[in-house]
Parts: C-alpha cells; structure tokens; sequence
C-alpha cells in the first residue's frame, strides 16, 4: 500500500530534482516508473560491481512537475513504502488490516509548481524554480541564487554548464547504444525459445559493450540457448 502525506522537505542524502527548460506536466508517462528507472540508476552508480548491498547508502528522491500529478491538492507529497499485516493482524475494531513499515531507506519526495505546500520556505523556492532569476533577492535560500548565477552569467561556470551537457549527452549515446545490443541479443535469442529470467537479467546487468558485441555474435551463431550459455 502507498500512502501519502504532506511534504516538509527532510534533509536531503542524495537529491535528484529534474528541472529541464521546460518542466515536466502531468502529461508526463508514468511518472512513478519514471521515478523507479531514476532510483535504479542512482544505486548502480553509487555501488560498485561485487560490493555487498549494505553498502548502498540512504537516498532522497525529490521529482518537480509544473502540475499536481498525484491530483490531492497538494503542493508537496512524500510516498512512503508500506506493507499490508496478514489478516489475523487485522484491527477487530476497524475491520481494516493495519499496516507496518518495511523500509529500505529510500524517500520520495513529489513537489509541484501548482499547489502550495504550506511551508512558506519552500514555496518560495519552488515558485524561484520556475524562471530561476539569476538576480533574485531572497533570505531564505541565497546560495542557491548566488549558484544560478555563477552558472547562468560567469563565462567559467557557463562553460562548466556547456562541459557537463556535452558530457551527458554523450553518456546518453552510449546508453542508447548499450540498450540497443542487450535488446538484439535477446531479440535473437528468443528465436531460439524460451529464454531462462537468469540469462536475461546477466545479459540486461551487463555494461560492457566489448563483452554484449561478443554474445551479439554467440547468439547470431549459437544452434540453442543452452549452447549460447555455455559460450557466455
């Protein structure tokens, strides 16, 4: 079960606001499997290839839309992840089952440009991000537009923004070109039949793309999966 409730914004372990030119509305496709994809992304770039997964740290999530996606009224909302009791733990009472915590230390937090939260701070801030004035006077958050600032003016900051653009979008070709391998082989392979969840979740973790061309051409030659696995 999900449960919402009002927004104060916690303190923040790792923070992952999309803030494009244009903010995302509520037209945006499922946006909670939106946050899903980010929160995996965010965990296999902090944990390293045969590390424990204790080691994965605490992470705070925030996700900004310009509309009210969750439609309460809201201006800020933290998902909570929850589990329901068997029922010979239901409330005699109530007649509801009742709930615990089952946490595995990750907040979502979902603001939005159209509502109010009821934190004066924070929607003054929230409203900062809709054009984010580099010359905005405000005692509440100053080191954030002394940031925009620098970014969005300073010829050294500005070429930091460029740097970091570049580098994202390159890193996005090769994604692109990851994803694409992992789909032909898999492509080929169920061709073959039916593909064991073990051999597609191997060849969906890997990330070298030296070692996917190689199963792209196991697979092309390969007579059966049993015969590709081996090869693997």
């Amino acid at each position: 079960m999900i449960q919402c409730s009002q927004a104060i914004l916690p303190e923040i372990h790792i923070c992952l606001a999309g803030l494009p030119e244009k903010l995302e509305g509520y037209e945006v496709e499922a946006p909670f499997k939106r946050t899903r994809y980010y929160l995996s992304g965010i965990d296999m770039s902090i944990l390293e290839k045969g590390k424990d997964y204790s080691e994965l740290p605490a992470v705070t999530m925030v996700y900004l839309t310009k509309e009210d996606i969750i439609g309460g009224g809201k201006g800020g909302y933290l998902i909570e992840r929850k589990e329901n009791v068997m029922e010979n733990l239901t409330d005699t009472d109530s007649g509801q089952n009742d709930t615990m915590n089952i946490s595995n230390e990750v907040k979502e937090w979902y603001y939005n440009l159209k509502c109010r939260t009821g934190d004066d701070k924070i929607d003054e801030l929230l409203a900062y991000f809709k054009d984010s004035d580099p010359y905005y006077k405000t005692e509440t958050f100053p080191r954030i537009v002394e940031q925009v600032r620098y970014f969005k003016i300073q010829k050294k900051g500005v070429d930091i923004m460029c740097e970091i653009a570049d580098r994202i979008r390159e890193e996005g070709k090769s994604v692109g070109r990851l994803e694409s391998r992992i789909e032909d082989i898999l492509e080929l392979l169920e061709e073959l039949g039916q593909v064991p969840q073990r051999i597609v979740d191997l060849i969906r973790a890997e990330d070298n793309l030296g070692v996917l061309s190689r199963w792209h051409k196991s697979a092309a030659r390969s007579a059966s999966i049993t015969e590709f696995e081996a090869n693997m």
